[in-house]
């Protein structure tokens, strides 16, 4: 692996659902967006999610995320939007940008012991 392919926080392949506030967006009709996805991934660092909305790179967005019953609130931006194996969806990349030391560690912690579990 070379260095760009190096993580900071180990990954967990892991369906989860996660709750996404966007502001304004621009429709006349609505002041928030609100966007329920499922997870393909999670890291101490962010979230992959697949979507049939395309975000745009940097776009910082309210996110909420339940790992099984704990709801972890945080704000990520977006770091990458590409097409997905299927077609009209995408694979959005989250970078966490604003999260508490509480809430890293919940997850952190989530990682670690369902990693445990399948070894």
């Amino acid at each position: 692996m070379d260095a760009s392919e190096q993580r900071r926080y180990r990954r967990l392949l892991e369906l989860s659902p996660v709750e996404f506030v966007m502001g304004d967006v621009g429709l006349a009709s609505y002041s928030k967006v609100v966007m329920l996805l499922h997870s393909m991934n999670i890291s101490g660092g962010g979230v992959m999610v697949i979507s049939n909305v395309a975000l745009k790179d940097s776009y910082v967005l309210d996110m909420t995320l339940n790992l099984r019953g704990e709801y972890i609130k945080a704000k990520a931006k977006v770091i990458r939007c590409k097409d997905a194996m299927i077609p009209g969806l995408f694979e959005i990349a989250l970078e966490f940008v604003s999260i508490s030391q509480e809430n890293r560690c919940k997850v952190l912690d989530f990682i670690r012991r369902r990693a445990d579990k399948e070894a």
